[in-house]
């Protein structure tokens, strides 16, 4: 959103469920990150003042990336603690990153750790050997990273750290008039209606679907159907019928831009 002047061995003693979640963790570790220039590009233009990137993914592309052009962003944690970073829902209204990322879903790099209320982001190598900076250890309580997966999680929506996540996500779309969308695949209800309401909500507010077929969308979503074709005529649905990989930053800047 945008806000314009905007391999496998299985580890012992974990659940089915958790096995799933460390199966897709240890599946999303990659060294590449392709397609994502235009998230640069619009990271450091000088005409969106604020950048939130809400994605469902629990990679940390977007995060690599962001680091290795030298761009500061917010996450909602704090700084690195020897081997973690705690959550710090204050980070969010940090002024001096205009880029801020919010994980719904979660992410593979947050865990639970003992004695502490939510998942940290875990910035070691160790789990079995984790330690602050002042060298005392801390017990990471459960293996597996904490992300969201299946059907029954949008009654997490609705506690701990996920709750404080899905709160910042309705606020940054009450900031925005902007949003620019890529690979979501509208099968979450839940944040299907947070979209819905969100477009209905003002006259100014606009939606670009970065897609290649956006037409194929509303056999996925009852709830993006029953509008779809209006917001379109509208023009507050804009297609620009291309994947993000090959989207000109010049067409979303002019988009954002808008009058």
């Amino acid at each position: 959103m945008h806000r314009r002047t905007s391999h496998c061995a299985l580890p012992f003693g974990v659940s089915g469920a958790g096995f799933i979640e460390w199966l897709v963790a240890e599946y999303l570790e990659t060294d590449r990150i392709d397609g994502l220039d235009l998230v640069v590009e619009l990271a450091r233009d000088a005409s969106i003042e604020r950048l939130d990137i809400i994605t469902l993914n629990h990679d940390t592309l977007v995060e690599r990336l962001l680091r290795q052009n030298d761009i500061p962003f917010a996450d909602g944690f704090g700084p690195v603690d020897g081997d973690l970073r705690f959550f710090d829902d204050s980070d969010f209204d940090t002024t001096s990153a205009k880029v801020r990322i919010l994980k719904p879903h979660g992410s593979v790099d947050w865990y639970r750790v003992r004695g502490v209320s939510y998942p940290a982001v875990f910035c070691g190598s160790n789990l079995h050997n984790c330690r602050l900076a002042s060298g005392l250890q801390k017990h990471i309580d459960i293996k597996t990273p904490a992300f969201l997966s299946g059907p029954g999680k949008i009654l997490t929506y609705n506690r701990g750290i996920f709750s404080e996540i899905f709160y910042r996500m309705h606020q940054a779309f009450r900031q925005h008039n902007s949003l620019v969308m890529s690979g979501y695949g509208w099968g979450d209800t839940a944040i299907n209606f947070r979209i819905i309401n969100w477009l209905g909500y003002s006259d100014q507010n606009a939606m670009m679907l970065l897609h290649r077929n956006p037409d194929e969308l509303i056999e996925r979503s009852m709830q993006l159907a029953e509008v779809y074709r209006a917001y379109v005529e509208k023009g507050r649905i804009l297609l620009s019928e291309t994947w993000l990989s090959e989207a000109k930053p010049a067409n979303v800047t002019g988009f954002i831009n808008r009058g």
